[in-house]
C-alpha cells in the first residue's frame, strides 16, 4: 500500500499508510459543497490503532490575556472540529459521497474506535496548552458527551514529535 505525508502549519507529519488517512480539508465533499458556504473543517482524520484522530494544526496562537483574539481562536478550532466530525458523520450515514474515505475509516471500520481531538501547535510552550486544552475542553463538553469523544489532545511541535505524530 502507498504511504501519505501531510504538511500543514509548517510541520511535516509522519508517513501514514494511505488507508488510516482521510484528507478532510482537500476532500471533494468539502471543497464542491460546503468550503465556500463558511463551514471550517480540520486537516485530517487518522485511524491509529483502536481510535480515530481528528487532526487541526496551527502555527502558533494568541495569548489568552488578548481576550477577543483568544476566543476568535478557540471558536474557530471548535467550529472547525465540529464541522469535521458532522460532515464525517454525515458521509458515513450516505448523505454525502463517500469517495477517497479510506477502508480503515469507511464502512463498519470506525465503529469500535474512540475519537479524539488533536490540536497541533507549532510554537508553544507545553505550559500554555494546558489553558487552551480546557478551554477546547469546556466550548466542547456537550459534543464530547453525546459523540462519547475520550478526550481534547493539545500538543506542541515538540510533544507531537515525542508521540510520531510529526517528523
Amino acid at each position: 500500500m502507498g504511504k501519505i505525508s501531510i504538511e500543514e502549519s509548517g510541520m511535516k507529519f509522519r508517513e501514514y499508510d494511505e488507508r488510516d488517512v482521510f484528507h478532510i480539508e482537500t476532500s471533494q465533499q468539502y471543497i464542491e459543497t460546503l468550503r465556500d458556504r463558511g463551514i471550517k473543517i480540520c486537516e485530517f482524520l487518522l485511524s491509529t490503532g483502536n481510535k480515530i484522530v481528528f487532526v487541526e494544526a496551527k502555527t502558533n496562537f494568541p495569548n489568552h490575556l488578548n481576550v477577543k483574539d483568544y476566543e476568535c481562536f478557540i471558536g474557530e478550532v471548535v467550529q472547525k472540529m465540529s464541522h469535521s466530525l458532522s460532515l464525517y458523520g454525515n458521509i458515513l450515514l450516505g448523505r454525502y459521497s463517500d469517495d477517497g474515505v479510506p477502508e480503515n475509516l469507511s464502512g463498519k471500520a470506525f465503529l469500535k474506535k474512540h475519537i479524539i481531538f488533536l490540536l497541533l501547535v507549532k510554537e508553544a510552550k507545553e505550559e500554555w496548552l494546558i489553558n487552551v486544552r480546557d478551554d477546547l475542553n469546556s466550548r466542547m463538553n456537550d459534543i464530547m458527551r453525546i459523540w462519547k469523544i475520550q478526550r481534547i489532545m493539545v500538543l506542541n511541535e515538540e510533544m507531537a514529535r515525542q508521540k510520531k505524530y510529526i517528523q
